[in-house]
């Protein structure tokens, strides 16, 4: 029995004192043998006694206590023993309770991973039935891929080759066009060498107003009109083709900035302009001959009308004209100051271009004046409206700044005019 509360222990403890505990030891029957332990250990044994010494209640039993300790021990052994086993027991069946569940556990998860194993393998084997049958379709593919880029590249060699004859075609057509005697007949007149002569006074030195790389220009008087007469320079071995090329361009186009062509002695390779007294611009810019510098209203005009007539070739029909030597030097100026575009002997009718598919002439021989030229053209050799749009700016620029081209480049044409 316990002898006090587990909280009341003490070492020095040696008899119960809870009042329980004293009123069992009191009252209990004096055969019986009770131990009073608190917090496991013991604390006073009272031993039966048969022989009832008194029956006074007040008085405090007798006992012989012999070793009380060994009697305890051999008492509570076997229970201690006892709930030792039981407690081993309930471990040993909690642990094999968790150990049957940790293998229910890991069976669950083996099946799960087993399930899983299953399903990637059966993914697996429909991917690699379709990845054969995918490869089996881009090879098929790669098959019509090559196929179809055979028939392009064969399809392509055609065309170039129609493209090349049409071109040829086109171009032996323009040069028989260029070269067949009914050009000369679109112009007014045909004038021979004695008729030149004449109205030159054999080409006298007074009557030149020009020369240059291509020839010589005279003033004459032909057929009760006063005219300008270029005479090529024979020995040139272009002069035939710019002959041939200012006669068929001159004879087909028509407008009041371009310079009118009379008529032409293929006999001399001379062509008859309409005259105009005012020389060229750049004569003008440079004041030849003490003129007066143009004015600003005079300038603005020059411009415009230089370009109305790049317009009218540039847009010409059934093909259109580049002039591809527009200068100042190739602008004359009649009594009015109003301009008109010469020099037409490097000019080309354009052809569409099979490369490019725009209007173009390409050159391996770029000619022209390099202060004016294109560097596109001058580096690749085609020839196109927009080579007449350079040269026509670098012509805009001398106009408004007096300087030459060459001084433009270097001092980029700063300041008003010079002149």
């Amino acid at each position: 029995m316990g002898a006090a509360a587990n909280r009341h222990y003490r070492r020095k403890m040696k008899a119960p004192e809870s009042q329980t505990a004293r009123n069992v030891m009191q009252q209990a029957h004096s055969h019986c043998n009770i131990w009073f332990i608190c917090k496991g250990k013991l604390i006073f044994f009272r031993e039966a006694n048969y022989c009832l010494l008194t029956k006074s209640k007040s008085a405090r039993p007798t006992c012989s206590v012999g070793n009380p300790k060994m009697d305890l021990q051999s008492y509570l052994q076997p229970n201690l023993e006892a709930k030792t086993s039981k407690y081993m027991y309930i471990k040993e069946m909690k642990r094999r309770q968790e150990a049957e569940e940790e293998l229910s556990q890991q069976k669950k998860e083996k099946e799960s991973l087993k399930q899983a194993t299953l399903m990637l393998e059966n993914e697996l084997d429909w991917y690699r039935y379709h990845s054969n049958e995918n490869a089996n379709a881009l090879q098929e593919a790669n098959q019509q891929k090559h196929l179809l880029e055979h028939r392009i590249s064969e399809y392509n060699k055609v065309k170039r080759e129609r493209d090349d004859a049409v071109k040829e075609a086109r171009g032996m057509r323009m040069e028989k066009e260029l070269t067949a005697p009914c050009a000369y007949g679109a112009m007014n007149s045909e004038f021979s060498l004695i008729e030149l002569e004449q109205a030159t006074q054999i080409f006298s030195s007074s009557l030149n107003i020009g020369r240059g790389g291509f020839g010589s220009v005279y003033k004459g008087f032909l057929r009760s009109t006063t005219v300008a007469i270029k005479i090529l320079n024979t020995e040139s071995l272009h002069a035939q083709s710019q002959f041939q090329q200012e006669v068929a361009i001159l004879s087909r186009v028509r407008h009041p900035n371009l310079v009118t062509l009379i008529g032409a002695c293929p006999e001399a390779s001379a062509l008859v302009y309409e005259f105009l007294p005012n020389e060229s611009l750049e004569d003008r810019l440079n004041c030849l001959d003490n003129t007066l510098p143009l004015t600003w209203q005079v300038r603005i005009r020059i411009i415009r009308e230089v370009c109305s007539a790049l317009i009218f070739l540039h847009k010409h029909k059934p093909h259109p004209v580049v002039h591809g030597d527009l200068k100042s030097g190739n602008i004359l100026l009649d009594a009015n100051l109003r301009s008109k575009v010469s020099d037409f002997g490097i000019s080309h009718i354009l052809l569409e271009s099979s490369v490019t598919g725009s209007d173009a002439h390409f050159t391996s021989q770029p000619m022209g004046t390099p202060a004016y030229m294109d560097p596109e053209f001058f580096g690749t050799g085609e020839l196109t409206p927009q080579s007449d749009t350079y040269s026509f700016g670098v012509t805009i620029l001398r106009l408004l700044t007096g300087r030459a081209p060459l001084r433009l480049i270097y001092k980029g044409g700063a300041g008003g005019p010079e002149r």
